[in-house]
């Protein structure tokens, strides 16, 4: 889940600066313009901070729904637990409260934070190299951004998914409790670090992918918003310019992380499945033999399964994200 660009020139926006005026097509980041003014490494320290609270309070509001598709996921045919995301979700509940839907929060949330800090930030910084470098499209400097940032975000977070995955699908009541950091021990002793970045390919290539496509349709949506909303909407007092425009980043930041999900999803079925196998004797020898065995036991549409509880996750979670990067950005820029 997090926020995307598609220009390389600076973003009113994104610098808390939230005039009818500001550029359609500019990045929810600042970038080379307002580094002029600033010291780029204050430009970039805001941004990370900016996008760790987005991050956080994206990870917070969406985690309950991110556990109900996790189980729903990974449980096999032979052992169905539930019927459903609703069933999924009203078992959860019976079985151990809200609680129970907030296991393994708490890497997940340093996760979220970690990895929203580190796309805002390095999306910013590809984006500017590339278009600077390699591409005058933009849209080919995003895509490169893109790939380049969800590689990234692979190699430092895989860990923190398996752990998720995990503790998510200990679904034993309160018999099976373990703490996220016994969790972390058991895997590393059976499995050493190849044990915590199991399903490495699979999470890097679900945020390359899903980086280019949750930018462009953060943009765009943006951009039509913001064209028929402020920009082009005579006499609007700042109060009204403010209000449209943070309803207009909040709703393309959901439509973002729909967009996200429809296209990422089987991917991340894989990446959860792989994650969540048995530590001795796995069921799956690798990404190609799990894709065949799921396909075998479901057909397409075991790829897609618990795809809802992400759906409806999606939307509230990552208008979320932006508005609260756009927020902590404002209030940064009035200190710096």
């Amino acid at each position: 889940m997090f926020g995307r660009e598609a220009k390389c020139e600076s973003s009113e926006l994104a610098s808390g600066e939230l005039s009818a005026d500001a550029h359609t097509n500019d990045p929810p980041v600042e970038s080379s313009a307002a580094a002029t003014a600033q010291s780029l490494a204050i430009v970039t320290v805001k941004n990370f901070v900016s996008g760790t609270m987005g991050g956080g309070c994206e990870a917070f509001v969406g985690y309950p729904l991110e556990t109900v598709k996790a189980r729903m996921q990974t449980q096999q045919n032979s052992s169905r637990a539930f019927t459903g995301p609703f069933d999924c979700l009203k078992k959860s509940l019976q079985e151990g409260g809200v609680a129970s839907l907030y296991r393994g929060a708490s890497p997940q949330i340093f996760r979220s934070a970690m990895s929203a800090s580190i796309m805002f930030g390095l999306m910013g910084q590809f984006r500017y190299f590339y278009s600077k470098t390699l591409f005058d499209n933009p849209d080919y400097a995003l895509i490169a951004a893109g790939v380049s940032t969800g590689f990234t975000e692979g190699m430092l977070y895989t860990p923190f998914e398996v752990i998720k995955v995990r503790m998510q699908t200990l679904y034993g009541g309160t018999k099976t409790r373990i703490s996220n950091w016994q969790c972390v021990r058991d895997v590393y002793s059976r499995n050493g670090v190849g044990g915590l970045y199991r399903g490495f390919w699979p999470t890097a290539g679900r945020e390359m992918l899903g980086n280019a496509t949750y930018f462009m349709a953060y943009e765009t949506t943006k951009d039509l918003l913001l064209n028929r909303f402020v920009h082009n909407v005579p006499g609007l007092s700042p109060e009204a310019v403010n209000l449209r425009t943070y309803q207009s980043i909040a709703f393309s930041g959901g439509c973002a992380g729909f967009m996200y999900w429809l296209v990422v999803f089987p991917v991340d079925t894989v990446k959860s499945v792989l994650q969540a196998d048995r530590l001795d004797k796995p069921r799956f020898k690798g990404i190609a033999d799990c894709c065949r065995q799921l396909y075998a036991e479901g057909g397409p549409t075991r790829f897609y399964r618990g795809i809802t509880p992400s759906l409806l996750r999606a939307f509230p979670a990552n208008a979320v994200t932006f508005v609260a990067f756009e927020k902590t950005m404002s209030f940064l820029n009035q200190i710096f």
